[in-house]
């Protein structure tokens, strides 16, 4: 007879790892359940802060709507301004330069004016003008300075002094500068008066 001894090992102590390993679980339905209901608050959280993030996106976009609004129109109101305030400052410096011509034509012209020029009209904001041919030809030198210009209706008055020593010539010009946009400009009419005083040599 042959002996036969088994030898066993004693059992090792399993690592928590695989402890439950091929054990099956079972979970309540109550369990499932809750862990469903977890799920469906997760996602009506998700979704109100979705819709809280669009909110806060069209709050954003209506203060910059309003912002871009106050930008462009005190842009738009530097931007026209800038180019009536030009226009006017041309005109006058227009009005300055027809006057200074025609206050040298009258002291080149002021002995032995032979020409005969056409009468002139009375400038507002003007001396009275006189009707003399040197005043009225020199009227009519501003007013050609003026036309090859292309400077609006501005008026031209020439008034002589013979009383004094020696005899004077102012050349006034005179024009009310109307804004195209009074609606945007605190101003309706800008009187621009220009005046020139020379001596008859």
């Amino acid at each position: 007879m042959q002996r036969i001894v088994c030898h066993t090992r004693p059992p090792q102590p399993q690592s928590h790892v695989y402890q439950h390993h091929g054990e099956s679980s079972f979970h309540a339905a109550g369990t499932l359940a809750g862990r469903a209901g977890d799920l469906d608050l997760d996602d009506a959280g998700a979704r109100a802060m979705s819709g809280q993030s669009r909110s806060w996106y069209a709050a954003d976009d209506g203060a910059a709507a309003v912002e871009a609004a106050l930008v462009m129109t005190v842009l738009l109101l530097l931007v026209t301004g800038s180019i009536e305030f030009a226009q006017a400052l041309w005109t006058n410096n227009t009005m300055l330069l027809a006057v200074e011509e025609a206050g040298r034509y009258a002291m080149v012209h002021s002995q032995g004016q032979s020409a005969t020029c056409a009468a002139q009209t009375q400038a507002s904001h003007c001396p009275a003008l006189s009707a003399t041919p040197i005043a009225n030809c020199a009227a009519w030198a501003a007013e050609q300075v003026l036309s090859a210009y292309q400077a609006p209706n501005i008026g031209v008055s020439v008034s002589e002094d013979t009383t004094s020593t020696p005899a004077t010539v102012t050349i006034c010009a005179s024009y009310s500068f109307n804004f195209l946009a009074p609606q945007l400009l605190p101003y309706n009419l800008l009187d621009l008066n220009v005046r020139v005083t020379v001596p008859l040599l």
